[in-house]
């Protein structure tokens, strides 16, 4: 059980409102066209912003913070999805690298990224984008649960005359037979995630320890 103190009145009531406000708009949103769906997402990112500022002052509400974050993060995503139909695969992976430096940091472990200079000039369908980045984001969150681990490497190569993407994360921790007890459901998410768009995904052991996992998507 998560320990953090529940906000005050005021904001509870916000937070209520909010998942209020989610269930009205997810109820409409199979229905509605692409724009009226853009359009309840901007206003679900309008609605997050001012509890998160309020939240985000006392770190005794870091689980709240944390909660509101991935939404707006995910509704992010589901509004670029809808806008535009392509992303840049530089910006994609300038995304999944600085999320992950961030989020490793926060624990004291060192990423270093390797990004292939083949990956200039192309794009990538931005529904595919989405869930790369997810599958990364839940490597991540394996790596801080479970790892134990230091140091991190994440590379994104290119190659084949029809673009094959391959995203790599690397750890120096324990290993996955170790780790293997509690790591269930977060693989079959990736697992999940890379069906949905044809990817590969795999896991193998470190390089020296550790994990290492790889995502092979074609743009």
């Amino acid at each position: 059980r998560p320990r953090f103190r529940l906000p005050d009145y005021h904001m509870t009531q916000e937070l209520w409102s909010i998942f209020d406000l989610v269930k009205r708009a997810l109820a409409q949103f199979e229905q509605g066209e692409a724009n009226e769906r853009a359009r309840l997402a901007d206003l679900i990112l309008r609605q997050i912003e001012m509890p998160l500022a309020a939240s985000a002052a006392d770190p005794c509400n870091a689980h709240w913070v944390d909660l509101l974050l991935r939404t707006q993060t995910e509704l992010a995503c589901v509004r670029q999805a809808l806008v535009e139909k392509t992303t840049h695969l530089e910006e994609l992976i300038r995304m999944i690298a600085s999320e992950s430096a961030e989020r490793l940091s926060g624990a004291g472990i060192a990423l270093e990224c390797s990004i292939d200079p083949a990956a200039q000039g192309h794009t990538i369908s931005t529904r595919t984008a989405i869930n790369i980045r997810r599958v990364i984001r839940e490597a991540t969150t394996n790596l801080l649960r479970h790892a134990q681990a230091h140091r991190a490497l994440l590379t994104f190569n290119l190659s084949g005359p029809t673009p094959i993407l391959r995203v790599a994360l690397e750890d120096d921790g324990r290993g996955m037979q170790a780790a293997s007890g509690s790591q269930g459901y977060g693989m079959q998410h990736m697992r999940d995630r890379a069906t949905e768009i044809n990817a590969s995904l795999s896991f193998h052991p470190g390089t020296h320890k550790g994990t290492r996992i790889v995502l092979v998507s074609q743009l």
